[in-house]
């Protein structure tokens, strides 16, 4: 969830609170040198979020992301775009106003395919 990388005399952290961290930490982080923040956010829609996440944390999340926009500018959302799930117009209109509303950068980011994921060309 933290990284740094090390070949760089001015080490760049990066943070992802997606479920992870409370989001009372982002402050002392940022205070602490934190670079940027990574949240990760495939959907906009609370239902499409429990489902996927298998949690009902959408309000935790958004809670760090509006406190995470109230440090620092420097955020970036990534969503994952699944066939079927959340690769219909809507889905990328609400994550494009999301992003706008917070004025956070959003990144569409393919699919990822590995063994446990059951990806396939015709299903993913």
């Amino acid at each position: 969830m933290c990284g740094y990388v090390p070949t760089n005399p001015h080490p760049t952290i990066v943070f992802d609170p997606t479920l992870a961290a409370p989001n009372t930490l982002v402050p002392d982080l940022v205070a602490a040198g934190l670079g940027s923040i990574n949240i990760s956010l495939d959907t906009t829609s609370s239902k499409k979020f429990a489902e996927i996440t298998r949690r009902n944390a959408m309000p935790a999340l958004l809670k760090s992301l509006r406190m995470s926009r109230e440090v620092t500018d420097r955020i970036k959302v990534n969503c994952v775009v699944m066939k079927g799930f959340n690769d219909g117009v809507e889905d990328f209109e609400g994550m494009l106003e999301f992003g706008r509303s917070l004025d956070v950068d959003v990144r569409f980011i393919e699919y990822m395919p590995f063994n446990s994921n059951e990806w396939s060309e015709t299903s993913k």
